[in-house]
C-alpha cells in the first residue's frame, strides 16, 4: 500500500472485506432474558481489555414506556453476565426514552472478543426481542467455521449472511451504525433526504422550501430536524476528538 515512500490511494481503495451478519440468541448473556418487545439496544462503542479479562460497551437504549424501562434495568442489575452497570443515564424526558448505558462484562462471554480473534471489526450490535443482531467485517479470505462453532457453545446462531464490500463501503457501515443510533427516525429520514437531493452540495441543488415539500413537512419542522440531527452527528465526531491534535 506504500510505494516509493508514498501512500498508494488506488491500492487502498481496491481493498475489500467480507461483511458478515447473523442473529444470535446468546443464552449465557443478559440479552436472552430480555425476550420481549418495547426496546432497542444499539451498541455504539466497545473496548476489550484482554489483560483484565473485561469488555466494556457503550450503548443507546431506547424504551417505549416506564414498565419496559424497569424490566430492562432489573435484568441489567441482576444478571450475572453483567459484572457492572457503569452508566445508566437518561438522554431525554418522556417516552420513548433514550438512555446512555455502559456495561462491564466478562471477556469469556464476549461475542465481539471472539470475532476479534479472527481479525473481525465490529460494525453492528443491535438487540431487540432478546436477539443480538451482529455485523462484522473480516478479511476477505478468513474462514469462520471455528468462530461459529465456539459461539454455539453459548447460544444459537440464526440467519447468517455474507457479502463482499469495498473499503469505502466498510467505512460507511461503521460510521452509519454509530450515528444512526443517536438520531430519531425523523432526523435520520430528513438528513438522508437532504443529502440525496443535494441540499448539502455547493451550490445547493434544492433549498429548504423544496426539501420541505419533498418531505411534506413545514419549513420550521425540517429546519429543526436538520439542526438537531447535524448537532448530534457533530457531537459524535468531536466528542471523541483528541484536542491535542
Amino acid at each position: 500500500m506504500v510505494k516509493n515512500g508514498m501512500f498508494d490511494l488506488d491500492e487502498f481503495k481496491a481493498l475489500d472485506f467480507k461483511y458478515v451478519e447473523f442473529d444470535y440468541i446468546h443464552e449465557t448473556d443478559w440479552t436472552s432474558k430480555a425476550s420481549f418487545d418495547g426496546y432497542e439496544y444499539n451498541v455504539i462503542e466497545s473496548y476489550a481489555d484482554s489483560l483484565k479479562s473485561h469488555v466494556y460497551e457503550l450503548a443507546i437504549l431506547k424504551v417505549k414506556d416506564k414498565n419496559t424501562l424497569k424490566r430492562i434495568l432489573g435484568i441489567l442489575q441482576r444478571d450475572p453476565s453483567v459484572e457492572e452497570l457503569v452508566t445508566f443515564r437518561p438522554i431525554n424526558d418522556g417516552y420513548p426514552r433514550k438512555i446512555a448505558v455502559m456495561l462491564k462484562s466478562r471477556l469469556s462471554n464476549s461475542t465481539r472478543y471472539r470475532a476479534r480473534l479472527f481479525n473481525g471489526i465490529e460494525v453492528r450490535d443491535y438487540i431487540t426481542y432478546g436477539v443480538e443482531k451482529w455485523g462484522f467485517l473480516f478479511p476477505r479470505d478468513v474462514k469462520l467455521d471455528l468462530l461459529f462453532e465456539r459461539l454455539k457453545n453459548n447460544g444459537r446462531i440464526l440467519n447468517v449472511s455474507a457479502r463482499t464490500v469495498s473499503i469505502t463501503d466498510a467505512i460507511g457501515l461503521i460510521n452509519f451504525n454509530k450515528v444512526s443510533a443517536l438520531l430519531t427516525k425523523a432526523e435520520l429520514n430528513t438528513l438522508l433526504k437532504a443529502y440525496r437531493l443535494g441540499f448539502f452540495d455547493e451550490p445547493k441543488k434544492v433549498g429548504l422550501r423544496e426539501l420541505s415539500k419533498e418531505l411534506n413537512l413545514s419549513i420550521s419542522t425540517v429546519n429543526h430536524q436538520l439542526r438537531n440531527g447535524l448537532k448530534k452527528v457533530l457531537d459524535a465526531i468531536f466528542n471523541s476528538y483528541d484536542e491535542s491534535y
